[in-house]
């Protein structure tokens, strides 16, 4: 169930960020949201990849119908790639490497203020 919340709540201030500020601040937003709710460390890279790379996935397709591929046709020739769906592909890549590495980067600043629990009475 947290993995579930962290997932929409990454989603959500990615999305929001991303109205307002340059790309980049997906990064920002997924580090919040792997900071705000406490899980263990592959939950928040899961969730971070997820969060970020569904929500770039659907801007990025969400763009390519709105220019009937024309925008994403152009920019694959400039990077000489063959396939539009390729660029598209190594764009959600990028998103999704980011947000997982940022989201994981909040979890373990999280892990750094959290004091841990003694385990016997000499340790």
């Amino acid at each position: 169930m947290k993995f579930l919340a962290k997932f929409i709540v990454i989603g959500i201030l990615t999305y929001s960020f991303e109205q307002f500020l340059p790309w980049w601040s997906i990064a920002l937003a997924a580090f919040l949201g792997g900071m705000i709710l406490k899980s263990r460390g592959i939950n928040a890279f899961l969730a971070g990849a997820l969060g970020v790379g569904l929500i770039w996935l659907w801007v990025a397709l969400r763009i390519d119908y709105q220019t009937n591929s024309i925008l994403t046709s152009k920019i694959a020739l400039i990077f000489q790639l063959e396939n539009k769906n390729l660029l598209i592909a190594i764009t959600v890549l990028l998103g999704s490497t980011i947000g997982a590495f940022s989201a994981w980067t909040g979890y373990n600043f999280r892990c750094l203020f959290e004091r841990k629990k003694r385990q016997g009475y000499y340790s």
